[in-house]
């Protein structure tokens, strides 16, 4: 015997007496509807809530249909905890998910003894327990991992099996579209070597994506610094760093596993988001403040003195490489610092958001009021 209709029970007032009848839905702690993560299969919603006889006794199930391949699963109502069934995580825990992603702190690598079939288990141990947060670390591990060795067609298939994982409920609790959201996870490039070559150095960044539409001698802005590809191989490419390069910049500081923010040249037929950054660093600054502001992260940056007089309020200034509006005022102006204001989306998408007070950043001014003041005082000469 089998029905989706709710069973009732009787409801009593302190006297004793009935008051009518309580849906047994309403006592449990999802409804049609809702969605819920079942371990190692992830989001699903619950369609039905049913009701069935089994050798001789009632029991009542959630019908949950997972979204990634429409498998449906019957869980018993007062099974839920042991099989693990869970809510999907709220829109604030997904920063929380997105700092794990970031972090370089990973046992894989310094553990060089590990064999595959003892960190397959591992990894599945933790994808078997539904929760996001171990299913994030899987994901950052294979990911980091990957910078090392090609990874086996089992590691390839865990780290699939991790990102869809993640890409469902991370959307559904954002709000985000799932391309946008694995664009945001994959877009974790990496520093791979830095090897000093007499006064300049090589630089080998390992990236999520797939380079082969990118050319020797391409240009590629990492973290606000234009550098020009001289070497490529799968997903990784190099660049020369020269002696100007690493005095002029934060570059000089780069450590393997640094995480680096990456932009490709811009195209005469692309949008121009921000404001036009050339990658050609005028100095560098440092972190004075972190602020928390209403959902967002004021950051106070020092600036050298000569270089004030290209930061108006509300003007624009790349900080590695990323197009942010400047906040200042006289006092700022008189302390040789400005302030800029980051979103979430920013925090998510840059590395600003791992940034620590006393950090140092790549500045490049406005090229604009640049090519301004030299305008104006070509004209003032004639």
């Amino acid at each position: 015997m089998a029905t989706s209709e709710a069973l009732t029970i009787n409801r009593r007032k302190k006297d004793g007496k009935k008051d009518g009848s309580v849906p047994i839905s309403m006592l449990l702690p999802f409804k049609v509807g809702d969605m819920a993560v079942y371990p190692a299969h992830g989001v699903g919603q619950i369609k039905s809530i049913e009701h069935k006889e089994i050798m001789g006794q009632k029991q009542t199930f959630y019908v949950l249909q997972i979204l990634e391949n429409g498998m449906k699963i019957m869980v018993p109502t007062n099974n839920v905890n042991a099989v693990g069934l869970r809510e999907v995580i709220s829109g604030d825990e997904v920063e929380s998910v997105f700092a794990i992603l970031k972090s370089k702190k990973s046992s894989v690598l310094m553990d060089n003894q590990q064999t595959w079939n003892r960190r397959y288990r591992e990894y599945m141990d933790k994808i078997k327990t539904g929760s996001v947060y171990e299913i994030a670390e899987v994901y950052r591990d294979l990911l980091l991992l990957r910078q090392h060795k090609e990874l086996s067609f089992g590691e390839r298939k865990m780290l699939d099996m991790a990102k869809n994982l993640l890409i469902k409920e991370l959307s559904i609790s954002s709000s985000e579209c799932e391309g946008t959201l694995e664009k945001i996870i994959q877009a974790v490039a990496t520093v791979a070597a830095f090897k000093r070559q007499g006064e300049g150095a090589r630089l080998r960044v390992e990236t999520p994506w797939d380079l082969a539409d990118v050319e020797i001698g391409e240009s590629i802005a990492v973290s606000g610094c234009c550098l020009t590809v001289v070497a490529i191989d799968g997903r990784s490419f190099e660049a020369d760093l020269s002696d100007e390069t690493l005095r002029a910049t934060a570059l000089a500081g780069l450590a393997i596993g640094d995480a680096v923010n990456l932009e490709r040249a811009l195209r005469f037929c692309d949008r121009l988001g921000g404001h036009l950054v050339t990658g050609h660093i005028d100095t560098t600054g440092h972190i004075l403040a972190l602020n928390p502001k209403s959902g967002s992260l004021e950051i106070t940056i020092s600036v050298p003195q000569e270089l004030g007089k290209y930061l108006i309020n509300k003007g624009s200034i790349a900080v590695d490489g990323i197009s942010l509006t400047l906040s200042l005022d006289a006092a700022d102006l008189a302390q040789n610092q400005f302030r800029v204001t980051i979103i979430p989306h920013t925090e998510t998408k840059t590395t600003l958001s791992s940034k620590h007070v006393g950090d140092a950043v790549n500045l490049e001014m406005d090229y604009l009021a640049k090519m301004v003041e030299r305008l104006v005082g070509a004209g003032k000469n004639n």
